[in-house]
C-alpha cells in the first residue's frame, strides 16, 4: 500500500512538470503569434477567443495557446509526448490556423 501511495504521488509529480512543460511551449507559440500578428497590449482579443473578458491581449492569447494545446495534448504522465513536442514544426502552424478563425474579417493564409 505504501508503495502505491509513493508510486502515486511521483506520477503527480510528473503531470504536474508535464503541466508546467506544456504551459511553457504554449507560451513560446503564443509568443510567436505575438511577434507574427504584431499584437499591441490592449483588450479586444479575449473577446475573439472566447476566454475570460478581463484578460488582456498577450495574456488572452497565451491563455488561449494553452487551452489549445492540452486539447491536443491531454495530460499525461508518459514523457516521451512531451519530449516530441518540442520538436514539432507542425504544432504553430495548427495553432496559427485555429487562432484565424477566431477573428473572421482577416484573410486566413
Amino acid at each position: 500500500d505504501h508503495a502505491m501511495k509513493k508510486h502515486t504521488l511521483q506520477n503527480l509529480i510528473r503531470l504536474q512538470q508535464h503541466s508546467q512543460l506544456l504551459k511553457d511551449y504554449a507560451n513560446d507559440l503564443a509568443n510567436q503569434l505575438i511577434i507574427e500578428f504584431d499584437i499591441n497590449e490592449g483588450h479586444k482579443i479575449a473577446r475573439f477567443l472566447k476566454v475570460s473578458q478581463g484578460l488582456d491581449n498577450y495574456t488572452a492569447v497565451r491563455y488561449w495557446a494553452e487551452k489549445w494545446l492540452t486539447a491536443q495534448y491531454p495530460l499525461t504522465d508518459d514523457a516521451s509526448v512531451y519530449e516530441d513536442l518540442k520538436y514539432d514544426d507542425g504544432l504553430y502552424p495548427q495553432l496559427k490556423h485555429q487562432f484565424l478563425k477566431h477573428f473572421p474579417n482577416t484573410a486566413v493564409a
